[in-house]
């Protein structure tokens, strides 16, 4: 998709919010307007990251009434720079959770650029790790679109 394309538009069944394992901090970047979308999944989350029941690489899905948002820590702590390495552990949790969830009707899933923009990791790294799983998700059957950051490299 092109860089800055919406991915509450996508209309796709599953969306991928990027967060912080810790604290669950939802104040800035995309995930602050996920926040705003869904403040009740925000607030879940947020309940469940401070409970410390979260770590980097792992992902927490909140089903929205028919569409299933998926809360992926792909950083330690909201001040901390993402790991490629939790990037690449989310993405594998992302393609096994969506597929699951085929049955119940996720047929699509919109990808942000993870561990991009506030993670400041580089698109191009992040690329690699999410097509990987973008191409087995989609010989699974699901479509995936994959949301570009605003600025390659980062933001």
């Amino acid at each position: 998709m092109p860089p800055g394309s919406d991915i509450f538009a996508s209309g796709a069944e599953v969306l991928v919010n990027p967060v912080d394992a810790a604290t669950g901090a939802q104040g800035k970047g995309l995930a602050k307007l996920f926040a705003q979308r869904f403040p009740f999944a925000a607030k879940s989350y947020q309940r469940i990251a401070r409970r410390g029941d979260m770590q980097a690489g792992r992902v927490w899905v909140h089903d929205d009434i028919g569409r299933w948002i998926f809360f992926a820590a792909t950083k330690r702590h909201w001040r901390d720079d993402a790991h490629l390495r939790d990037v690449s552990i989310c993405a594998m949790a992302i393609r096994r959770l969506v597929i699951s969830l085929m049955p119940h009707g996720a047929a699509s899933i919109a990808i942000p650029a993870l561990g991009c923009g506030e993670g400041r990791l580089a698109w191009d790294d992040v690329c690699q790790v999410l097509e990987i799983e973008a191409r087995a998700m989609a010989r699974a059957g699901i479509r995936v679109m994959l949301h570009e950051p605003h600025e390659r490299g980062g933001q």
